[in-house]
């Protein structure tokens, strides 16, 4: 399984008094898979000091070297953190910089859409139903943006200039507002449907909607970019309400970075509530089934793998015996596909029965709809090992894994045979592990379906 921990996360890790936590990872992270992304080096930047260096060097003893980044298309990379390091560009000692903000390669993008999106915060409460310091205080927050940019503009002023002072008054501002403003005037004007102020009551209608109000005005958008629009939208337009708090700018698009490289994976882990609850929202959104824990969550999927890593080949095949109704994702003719209650060898939860003409097989492989639709070289060197150690030598008696045995994304994969069964390790897209009668593969051979 794929395992992403959020920046503040490893943060909490150096602590002396997460070294418990800290110890059940480093033994987990043998038979899983800990990433990390650019969005975890993004995060660095904004620390002046030598320290983010010890930070990706302790970062690289979980995660070792495996990164997710994106150009055109998410990529998959073996570089330690450390190793990926580019000079950090120097920021100014503004919590929010708004002309280098906008200058941003991201926000450059997205400049134009936010100058359509209306907002007359004004209009929507009238004059004389805010507490009276509050309107002194922020009266220009409230009555002089007419679109989302000139609002990002104006409250960066206010982050930058905020004072000890001022903290509680702009918390009780943001607060107010959350609970005053009708949020569905906004996106009702600005065609996003599906959403009745407080959850989705029609997702296919409010994805739709939602995700042609990002589109306006352009030819299309590589998927990163679209998603880091919503991400940040979901603030904006409340769809959900983060604590009323001093925000950074960068730290809110980030988080939806994190948020993007983690759809990739099986888990993503966070102790930052805003993160979860925004992350777990947009991935339900979009269909997507990467599980989003919090610390506690984390220490129980941890005891989970603990004690699926006791479970044997003979379990895995006892338990697919027993079909159960509420675990069935396909039942039709032919093909009966249904989720085990565990996970297997780090990465087997499903059984598909497959029936044909020439008669019938079985195989495991993993059900996760996340945003990833293939396999990594860490998952197969993970499963050859294991088999080869399991079953002994395969039919072709090649030990290891090496990525230049995948050629036109096909793969001879691994063979063995117990008494009249082929078990066969192989992958389309996703790894499976099928098994096999002997007379079906001569039958398979003799028809050319396998």
């Amino acid at each position: 399984m794929r395992i992403y921990l959020d920046n503040c996360v490893f943060q909490d890790l150096k602590n002396p008094n997460q070294k418990e936590l800290l110890d059940a990872i480093m033994d987990d992270k043998e038979h899983n898979i800990y990433c990390y992304s650019e969005a975890h080096l993004q995060d660095l930047i904004r620390d002046k000091s030598n320290e983010k260096f010890s930070d990706l060097e302790f970062m690289g003893t979980i995660v070792d070297g495996n990164c997710w980044y994106y150009e055109n298309q998410i990529l998959f990379d073996h570089t330690k953190p450390i190793d990926y390091y580019k000079p950090f560009p120097k920021y100014s000692d503004k919590l929010i910089d708004f002309d280098e903000l906008m200058n941003d390669d991201l926000l450059s993008l997205i400049k134009p859409l936010f100058k359509t999106v209306p907002i007359n915060l004004k209009g929507l409460i009238k004059k004389e139903d805010y507490p009276k310091e509050v309107f002194e205080q922020f009266s220009s927050l409230i009555e002089n943006p007419t679109n989302l940019y000139e609002f990002i503009s104006v409250f960066g002023d206010y982050t930058n200039d905020l004072s000890s002072s001022k903290k509680k008054d702009f918390k009780a501002l943001i607060s107010y507002l959350h609970q005053n403003i009708d949020s569905t005037l906004l996106f009702t004007h600005v065609g996003i449907e599906g959403f009745d102020g407080e959850k989705i009551t029609d997702k296919e209608k409010f994805r739709e909607s939602y995700t042609k109000h990002f589109l306006k005005g352009t030819k299309g958008k590589l998927r990163y970019d679209l998603f880091l629009d919503q991400y940040n939208g979901l603030e904006f337009f409340s769809f959900v309400k983060g604590k009323p708090r001093k925000q950074k700018m960068m730290s809110l698009i980030n988080d939806g970075r994190h948020a993007f490289f983690g759809g990739f994976n099986d888990f993503v882990v966070s102790k930052d509530t805003d993160f979860i609850n925004k992350t777990k929202f947009i991935y339900e959104m979009h269909g997507i089934q990467t599980s989003v824990l919090n610390i506690q969550e984390f220490n129980e999927l941890l005891e989970t793998f603990k004690y699926e890593r006791t479970l044997k080949l003979q379990d895995m095949i006892n338990e697919s015996s027993e079909v159960e109704k509420e675990r069935i994702i396909i039942d039709k003719e032919g093909c009966l596909f249904f989720e085990l209650k565990n996970t297997y060898f780090s990465y087997f939860n499903a059984i598909n029965y497959i029936t044909n003409d020439i008669g019938s097989y079985y195989f495991f492989t993993k059900y996760l709809e996340n945003m990833s639709a293939g396999s990594l070289k860490n998952e197969f060197e993970y499963l050859v090992n294991q088999f080869l150690n399991m079953l002994g030598p395969s039919l072709d008696n090649i030990s290891g894994f090496s990525m230049e045995e995948i050629k036109d994304e096909k793969w001879k994969g691994r063979s063995w045979k117990i008494d009249k069964t082929i078990i066969e390790l192989n992958f389309k897209g996703k790894l499976y592990l099928a098994f096999y009668q002997i007379d079906y593969i001569e039958k398979s051979q003799k028809h050319n379906i396998v």
